[in-house]
């Protein structure tokens, strides 16, 4: 049948050749040969079989058919870059390009009009180069070797498929196929891949394809300087009669070939998991009430979050994997690869958009265990109380860890259907819900943020009521909004449909307030009768807000949305997408795409219109960083059930060598933010007092928040505490301590037994206890008394809660509020009612620091007065003072085993907790420190 198509096709070939179409141009009969034959690959775009398209082709190139069925070809072999001092630096190793008729016919008509579906170009790529080495072979002796190395890289025109109308594929010798399975290797053939990142650079079709190139046409190929620096080496010999074994005297060439076109298989993958210990003996017993069975339940893997391009329309939403191309560092001129100045000896970190991006919790949202055994709660929760309301809480949940796939959906559906957890778990390309769950699987994605439309014209309140809880509107599905003026259009408009636009909205801090303000109904205030609520500490809600991260800011000397600036005014952006690596701004381009710095090529778009700017300054780094190193841990020791690869497939080619993963990369930076910009402790002078023969310690210590909201911020169960100790320096001995923790991070007295706070929430009967806030008017003088900087909520019954949707009472909040903090913010006509109070602190009695005007300073005080045993010397006492953040203290994990134990998502959450091995990490002991001080007493 597909013959049978190309008689239309003769027939024109002969009718332009009639009429001198192709000028004086003789018509060679490769022009007129046959096609593949192969169906097109969109016919497979459902195949469960990720291969089975690609396995087709592989036969089809190893069988010769190209040449077989008279396919025009090269004049030669040719260099795509200049062979300089040992290194070859062309965008492609040597080539020889053969043309089906189809190509061959449009490029004799002038490149004309669009290439029919199927028409192919398979490029030979020869590994060893430069060109020079094959200088007098016969057709015979290149064939030979060709084929005892082989390695293509191929076009097949098909609309269908996406927008930029190609299937692009690499087969080479001893490749693995492509495979959804683990370690999850980057496919080398299908639709939307990063071929696209310098081909969307041609001026036609996204082929820089030439007749000068082509044999029996007029014309040269394009030539590049060669110092012929190989040949001092030794230069290739041709194959005589046994196989050719590779040369391998190049090792510079090779790393650059790798780097340009990494051949990546899941066998040449660096293993990088880390082997898990068994659950501790503190692990057993404080979870033995549990009754969790504790099992991997693996996510869908990264390969399945793949949606590209439709044909017909601009895609409001894309995973991932279509940016990144572009968008992540490339050592192919290094665009977007920095030096870590703090170890120059490491190679480059990879800076960019995406490689950071990647490795941030919003990179991770869609596949957070965290956010999977939470929602498991909710929903138990609602089950047995409110199953009517189960559709919309699960819909609302993933409008922002899985806001693609929600949104799509409901775009797609007219607000008809809702999202629920089942979507995340399809890996059935025929499931016609498939691409929701992938959307969803690909968490707080790049045209997720940038497709977020601007609010400045409206006040801050309306933007509050509007936009707030992920409400946000949507720029038009062909434009993607950015910070820079003037963006390069070309590329992704030919790859995509889509025009990046300059919009300043990126860089306001309203952008991060859509989803840092979450404000939700309380769905047990109206179900549980007046008569039988049991909290009297607080006013019961019906409305809460979950998260107000944004609302803390904006009553903070950080922000500069009302009234005039201060000078220490700073935006989300500013701190969580600094420019800067070690104090020094990253100057390099936004986009890696094939501009005039690349060797040249024929029919490119002018360099005008495709060189992209290296920025001296501007360039924001999407590290997104917080402190939640406890969930880059997660991933890090359980990439395969949470279904992502930890190597960088476009900065280091997934080869082994550093940075075989970003994840260090990234921790380095969470500990930065860490330990330099979240807060300080200062001790004060300690008194030492007697009375009654009793020696009393007196000292206060000052905690002040550095940062531009509450710390810490963000869900409820996030808090930071205080370990304080006094110790004998004579005889090491340990003299008081109120703080310590058991090896999971459970705080403890001085005796080892865990507090009964540790407890909060619990249906045990701890469940109600909790730590007060103490300050120089309520000291802790007993080591089962501590500091802990955390909200504590109540539910309908009065119990502790971290639910997010039981929030009848803020109880407790003494998080350190953030400088600048006013209990009438900072203009109540412009900022009032419930988003203003929502930054006010709760229980925190009458410690000035939580009031006005103390309450600017943005610190806390607590004083500790401990006594001293007898007998000891005052002067050989020293005193610390750390303070810890934790991420998921062990109540919330206790929460959430008690309440949904046989949740998928919790017995994954149980099973990487349990095991994962903490030692390892920067937090061992499940704690993070992030500041320290000192004193010795006089």
């Amino acid at each position: 049948m597909r013959v049978h198509s190309l008689a239309p096709a003769f027939s024109l070939v002969a009718l332009l050749a009639a009429t001198g179409a192709f000028g004086q141009t003789a018509i060679p009969p490769c022009a007129t040969g046959r096609e593949s034959g192969l169906p097109l690959p969109s016919a497979f775009e459902q195949n469960n079989d990720p291969a089975a398209y690609q396995n087709l082709l592989t036969s089809f190139l190893v069988d010769d058919s190209y040449q077989k069925l008279g396919w025009c070809s090269d004049k030669s072999l040719r260099d795509t870059g200049p062979f300089i001092e040992g290194t070859y630096y062309g965008t492609h190793p040597v080539v020889r390009v053969w043309y089906s008729p189809a190509v061959s016919r449009w490029l004799l008509g002038g490149r004309k009009g669009e290439l029919p579906d199927g028409a192919m170009i398979v490029k030979e790529q020869f590994g060893t180069t430069p060109a020079g080495q094959y200088q007098g072979w016969t057709e015979a002796q290149i064939h030979r070797y060709f084929f005892d190395h082989y390695d293509w890289t191929v076009m097949i025109r098909d609309r269908k498929g996406s927008a930029d109308g190609w299937y692009w594929a690499e087969s080479w010798k001893g490749m693995d196929p492509n495979s959804d399975a683990k370690p999850f290797a980057v496919f080398n053939a299908g639709f939307g891949l990063y071929c696209v990142r310098c081909h969307a650079s041609a001026t036609t079709e996204m082929t820089f394809s030439s007749t000068a190139n082509m044999m029996g046409q007029p014309g040269e190929p394009l030539t590049f300087r060669d110092d012929l620096s190989w040949f001092w080496n030794g230069p290739l010999k041709p194959p005589a009669g046994a196989p050719v074994t590779e040369v391998l005297h190049q090792p510079t060439t090779k790393d650059v070939l790798e780097t340009t076109h990494p051949h990546v298989t899941a066998s040449s993958m660096p293993w990088l998991a880390v082997a898990h210990p068994a659950p501790s003996g503190d692990w057993s017993r404080f979870f033995a009430g549990t009754n969790v069975t504790p099992a991997p339940n693996p996510l869908p893997g990264e390969n399945y979050d793949h949606v590209v391009a439709e044909a017909d329309h601009p895609q409001q939403f894309l995973t991932s994997d279509q940016c990144f191309g572009c968008h992540s560092g490339n050592r192919y001129g290094n665009v977007m690869l920095w030096t870590d100045t703090r170890d120059a000896s490491k190679p480059l970190v990879n800076v960019s958009p995406y490689g950071e991006w990647r490795w941030s919790p919003m990179g991770l949202a869609g596949r957070d265990p965290i956010f999977y055994a939470q929602i498991e709660s909710e929903i138990a929760w609602l089950a047995a109380h409110r199953p009517e309301n189960e559709g919309e809480v699960v819909n609302l949940c993933f409008s922002c860890h899985g806001g693609m796939g929600q949104r799509q959906l409901a775009l797609d559906s007219n607000g008809k259907e809702q999202f629920t957890r089942g979507l995340v778990a399809i890996d059935d390309l025929k499931n016609p819900k498939f691409r929701y769950g992938a959307l969803a699987r690909d968490g707080i994605s790049c045209t997720l943020c940038h497709h977020v439309q601007s609010t400045l014209q409206k006040s801050v309140m309306q933007f509050i009521a509007e936009d707030a809880t992920g409400r946000f509107q949507y720029t038009p599905p062909d434009q993607l909004e950015g910070p820079f003026e003037n963006p390069v259009v070309i590329p992704m408009s030919n790859s995509f449909g889509i025009k990046p636009v300059h919009d300043a909205y990126t860089t306001n801090s309203r952008i991060c307030g859509t989803c840092h303000t979450i404000h939700l109904p309380v769905l047990d205030a109206v179900a549980t009768p007046a008569a039988k609520r049991k909290v009297e500490e607080c006013q019961q809600e019906k409305f809460s807000f979950e998260q107000a991260t944004y609302l803390e800011w904006l009553n903070s000397s950080f922000q500069n949305e009302i009234g005039a600036s201060t000078g220490g005014a700073k935006s989300c952006q500013d701190c969580h997408m600094s420019g800067l690596l070690n104090e020094a701004q990253i100057q390099t381009q936004i986009a890696a795409v094939e501009d005039g710095r690349y060797p040249a090529t024929d029919h490119r778009a002018p360099s005008a219109e495709l060189d992209v700017p290296l920025r001296a300054s501007g360039y924001a780094r999407h590290q997104f960083q917080g402190l939640n190193v406890f969930l880059l841990a997660m991933f890090d020791q359980f990439s395969d059930p949470l279904g992502v690869r930890k190597c960088d497939y476009m900065a280091s080619g997934c080869s082994g060598k550093e940075p075989a993963s970003g994840i260090p990369f990234a921790m380095r930076n969470f500990l930065e933010q860490a330990g330099e910009a979240t807060a300080t402790i200062s001790i004060g002078s300690p008194r030492i007092a007697t009375r009654d023969g009793q020696a009393t310690l007196t000292a206060d210590v000052t905690v002040t928040n550095l940062t531009g909201h509450r710390f810490p911020s963000g869900v409820s169960f996030r808090r930071a505490f205080l370990d304080f100790t006094v110790r004998d320096s004579a005889t090491g001995a340990v003299v008081f301590e109120s703080g310590a923790t058991n090896s999971i991070g459970a705080i403890v007295d001085m005796q080892g037994t865990v507090l009964p706070s540790e407890s909060n929430g619990s249906s045990g009967p701890n469940g109600r206890a909790y730590q007060p806030h103490f300050w120089t008017g309520n000291p802790i003088t007993r080591s089962d008394q501590v500091q802990i900087y955390e909200e504590l909520l109540r539910d309908a019954d009065g119990n502790f809660t971290t639910s997010f949707i039981r929030q009848d009472c803020h109880f407790k909040d003494n998080r350190i509020l953030p400088r600048g903090w006013r209990k009438y913010g900072p203009d109540i006509k412009q900022f009032f009612g419930k988003p203003l109070e929502e930054t006010w602190p709760d229980m925190t009695g009458d410690d000035p620091n939580y009031q006005d005007p103390d309450g600017a300073l943005g610190r806390s005080v607590v004083r500790y007065v401990v006594p001293i045993p007898a007998g000891t010397n005052p002067a050989t006492l020293t005193i610390s003072a750390q303070l810890f953040y934790q991420a998921i203290p062990p109540y919330f994990l206790l929460q959430r085993f008690e309440q949904a134990p046989n949740g998928p998502g919790t017995q994954r959450l149980y099973f990487i907790t349990s095991t994962l091995d903490a030692a390892k990490t920067p937090f061992p002991g499940w704690k993070l420190l992030v500041a320290q001080g000192e004193a010795n007493v006089p």
